[in-house]
């Protein structure tokens, strides 16, 4: 099984690029800056993404294995690498990794195409990305097909008719053609990924809640036991201590993650619209403010992130 599903940093920056390098011409330095924090506010969301999706069969798992201590039962490998506790296979997290590392290339390739030396800088990403899209179809062809994989396989396509554009050095061609497909195969994609994100933390919100409550438990159970040792009653509450900063640093990191993934959206929709507008001063004003709030949230993300992992 790939994944059970109860109804998860990601979108490149095609759209930007695309109307900042008419034929011939270079990117005007004074772009650089908000294309250089869109991509690097990405990097962020996705790499927790990355690290939420290794995660996954982990936190399944300890859910399990809470449980079971709770009700006192058995716990064994066979009960443990049970279909129901897997939620990605290896595959299937070979898939998401590989299409997480070819959006990233891609971002690096559309980040190269905004300086001065773009030819030069978008050939050398382009085979970089060319890579990264090999590995992505090997996944494909190794896992069943679904939801993700469509949605992947859609994205590697388009992918592969930019890079060979950009091989031939037809550049302007390239980043149209980024800017046509960007709606139809990168938005779906970067939604997806929302929602398995969401799916995935809403599991490890049930862990967390769990460990609080079987620490509640373990407590109160040696205060309940007389003559009550003061040792045991020590290390019970500082596992209630541990257990309830863990419930309040998910909580946060959550909640910026989430709102990381909707403001990455947002500032899509606004690549999406800039790129179909006369390119005035308001359309340009609308995209800078879009893309800023995604920077803004990114380091949200980041600094939840570092308070969760300390």
């Amino acid at each position: 099984m790939n994944i059970r599903k109860k109804g998860g940093r990601f979108t490149p920056i095609p759209l930007l690029l695309a109307v900042l390098l008419p034929a011939g011409c270079a990117a005007p330095l004074a772009y650089q800056k908000p294309v250089t924090n869109f991509q690097k506010a990405s990097v962020v969301v996705m790499d927790n993404a990355r690290t939420e999706y290794k995660n996954a069969n982990k936190s399944e798992r300890d859910i399990e294995i809470d449980s079971r201590v709770d009700k006192r039962q058995k716990i064994n490998a066979k009960i443990l690498e049970s279909d129901d506790l897997v939620l990605y296979s290896n595959s299937a997290l070979e898939t998401r990794m590989a299409a997480l590392d070819a959006i990233s290339k891609h971002g690096q390739l559309l980040l190269a195409l905004a300086g001065s030396d773009a030819p030069t800088k978008a050939r050398s990403a382009a085979v970089s990305l060319e890579s990264s899209l090999a590995g992505l179809g090997k996944s494909l062809n190794m896992n069943i097909s679904n939801e993700f994989n469509n949605k992947a396989e859609g994205f590697a396509a388009i992918e592969g008719e930019v890079i060979n554009l950009v091989l031939n050095g037809r550049i302007t061609e390239a980043l149209d053609k980024a800017v046509i497909s960007s709606d139809s195969q990168i938005k779906p994609l970067i939604t997806l990924l929302k929602e398995e994100y969401e799916n995935n933390s809403e599991r490890r919100r049930t862990r967390l809640s769990k460990t609080r409550v079987m620490a509640f438990d373990a407590y109160n159970d040696i205060l309940a036991k007389k003559p009550v040792s003061p040792e045991k009653l020590k290390v019970a509450a500082e596992e209630i201590k541990k257990a309830q900063d863990s419930w309040e640093s998910f909580a946060l990191l959550n909640r910026a993650e989430i709102e990381g993934f909707s403001a990455m959206l947002k500032a899509h929709g606004e690549l999406v619209d800039y790129a179909k507008s006369s390119k005035g001063p308001g359309d340009f004003s609308a995209l800078v403010e879009a893309t800023e709030a995604f920077a803004t949230e990114a380091e949200a993300v980041a600094q939840a992130l570092g308070k969760f992992n300390k």
